[in-house]
């Protein structure tokens, strides 16, 4: 009980940190397009304006029902996934604390520790990423742990521990699937080998059985609602803000060693005190292929992650190791010096970072910008007190949430959305749309529906906004003596 007591002191404590720095950054400017776009969904479901087959096929699951839950049980309207991070950050501080402390080191020094990759500006951007990738850094510093302390001792609590972590793994992120596919051939050297020599087909069964039932469960979820079973595939290869990354998978391995180097030294910390040891030292030196053929195999499938959202999983790494580089208060004072040193290595990795967002993130957590309205955001208070407007927020579930609610929405799902793209007849009173050739994927369904639509308006609608890419037409109103006559589609 005591225990339990203590458990929930320090989710509580951390769950306050990373609120405090997720509003800070807020409050000057900064919310990721992750955040927004899990917080729109979250609160058309809540609302119940999502289908249940949208709620049940949404990819990656894990975040969004944390979001969900967070909008059912407070006030949907005020960004539930920022709150749902925070509350993974929390339990990241909560799992590794707790192992920590297993491993018996001591409350002051689980404290520090635990502290310092909290505060790592590398969590903090993480954090402002979205609840998912923050799970996902918990599922990796879990897989190490199992990985480890599988190969060490050979328990059923690691083999445990190893396959749940696969599977939380993979459905936390869309970087998750890459991640947990450049593990597979790693789990070879994740046991012991006289144990993979006398049960090879059982051990490996129990490591993949989870990931596999999570997958063909989540196919067959797809195929019943969406006929679509392996769609949620689709995510990874889904092309994401252009940024300036190197195309070659070996730039990119070279990149990410850096960025390992510098954030996480000790990791290589960890390995060099390991060197006598084989039972550490080959799974640690697995462990750290896993970020670089993660990156690079999401690369070659097409996705393009963000540097820093694809470095961000050495945190969980750099937990694991540090639970396996403890021994007497010498040794864990050094391995707490190059936490430290990872959490100033991680403010010129990200000073260094080519993207524009992170550049954005940057700016807000040193308080050097101010909140300033977006494209999408004049939108929404253009709509904000407006009602039956068409609009596909499958597209751009980000409208919702900067304007606080779906109601007045006209959504996917819904029967009149569905009708009047199937009709290809335009009945609502206003219906906003998107310039095509402003995204990098056309997926607007009514653009599909309505191809000339922004361009050409339709008959009986008059066009009432215009603003960076995006036009709201409103039905004319007509004399009631005479007939109306059936809008048509544009062209």
């Amino acid at each position: 009980m005591i225990a339990a007591l203590r458990l929930l002191a320090i989710w509580a404590v951390f769950f306050l940190v990373c609120l405090a720095a997720l509003l800070w950054t807020a409050a000057h400017g900064y919310v990721s397009s992750g955040v927004l776009a899990s917080s729109g969904q979250a609160i058309l479901a809540a609302e119940g304006r999502d289908s249940f087959g949208a709620v049940a096929t949404a990819y990656p699951p894990l975040p969004y029902l944390l979001s969900l839950g967070t909008a059912l049980v407070g006030d949907a309207s005020q960004l539930p996934a920022l709150t749902a991070a925070a509350l993974a950050g929390g339990l990241f501080a909560v799992v590794v604390a707790s192992s920590l402390g297993s491993a018996g080191i001591g409350r002051v020094t689980t404290a520090i520790i635990t502290l310092l990759l909290v505060v790592n500006p590398l969590f903090l951007r993480a954090l402002a990423d979205g609840p998912g990738l923050v799970l996902l850094v918990t599922s990796v510093f879990m897989f190490a742990a199992g990985f480890i302390g599988l190969r060490a001792d050979g328990t059923a609590s690691n083999v445990m521990t190893l396959a749940f972590a696969l599977a939380l793994m993979a459905f936390s992120h869309p970087y998750g699937i890459a991640l947990a596919l450049a593990a597979l051939p790693l789990l070879a050297l994740a046991s012991a080998p006289q144990l993979i020599e006398r049960t090879p087909g059982s051990l490996y069964l129990s490591l993949l059985f989870p990931l596999g039932f999570a997958f063909l469960a989540f196919a067959y979820v797809g195929q019943v609602f969406a006929d679509a079973p392996w769609a949620f595939l689709g995510t990874l290869a889904a092309p994401f803000d252009p940024y300036a990354l190197p195309q070659t998978p070996g730039q990119a391995a070279l990149r990410m060693i850096g960025g390992l180097v510098l954030c996480a030294p000790v990791l290589i910390f960890a390995t060099v005190r390991a060197g006598r040891n084989p039972a550490l030292f080959v799974p640690m030196i697995a462990l750290l292929s896993l970020p670089i053929l993660g990156f690079a195999l999401s690369g070659l499938l097409g996705a393009r992650f963000d540097p820093t959202v694809a470095l961000a999983p050495v945190l969980g790494l750099a937990a694991a190791f540090t639970i396996f580089a403890s021994g007497n208060s010498r040794r864990m004072m050094r391995t707490s010096l190059f936490l430290a040193a990872g959490l100033v290595g991680s403010v010129f990795w990200l000073a260094d970072n080519p993207t524009a967002d992170t550049a954005a993130w940057r700016d807000a957590a040193l308080g050097r910008s101010e909140a300033a309205s977006t494209p999408l955001g004049q939108l929404a208070g253009f709509l904000a007190s407006r009602s039956e407007i068409l609009v596909d927020t499958n597209a751009y579930p980000e409208l919702v949430a900067l304007r606080g609610t779906g109601a007045g929405l006209v959504v996917p799902g819904s029967t009149r959305f569905e009708l009047d793209l199937l009709a290809a007849r335009l009945q609502t009173r206003f219906v906003a749309v998107r310039d095509p050739a402003a995204d990098i994927v056309v997926r607007d369904r009514i653009n599909q529906a309505f191809p000339r639509l922004f361009r050409n308006g339709a008959r009986d609608y008059g066009l009432v906004y215009h603003f960076e890419g995006w036009r709201v037409y409103e039905r004319l109103v007509r004399d009631a003596r005479r007939p109306e006559p059936e809008p048509q589609p544009a062209g």
